[in-house]
C-alpha cells in the first residue's frame, strides 16, 4: 500500500502527479515545485491495475503498475 515516484529534472519545475484505478477513478493527487519524491501512503489496499499520469511544464508521462496483494 505505499511507494514512492521519484522524479528527476534538472531545473525545479511545477509537477502533479495523479494517481488513477483501472476503472478510470482518482485515487489520489499530489503536486510541488522542485519536489524530487512523492510518497503516496496506503492508497493501494487493492490488487490491481493503476496508471500514474505526471505532469510537468515540459513533459507529461503515464506508467502502469500492477499490485498484488
Amino acid at each position: 500500500g505505499r511507494f514512492t515516484v521519484e522524479i528527476n529534472y534538472s531545473d525545479p519545475q511545477d509537477v502533479i502527479v495523479t494517481i488513477y484505478a483501472s476503472d478510470g477513478k482518482k485515487i489520489q493527487v499530489m503536486s510541488g515545485k522542485g519536489q524530487s519524491n512523492y510518497r503516496f501512503e496506503g492508497q493501494m489496499e487493492t490488487s490491481g491495475h493503476y496508471l500514474i499520469d505526471i505532469i510537468s511544464a515540459s513533459e507529461r508521462k503515464q506508467l502502469k503498475m500492477v499490485v498484488n496483494n
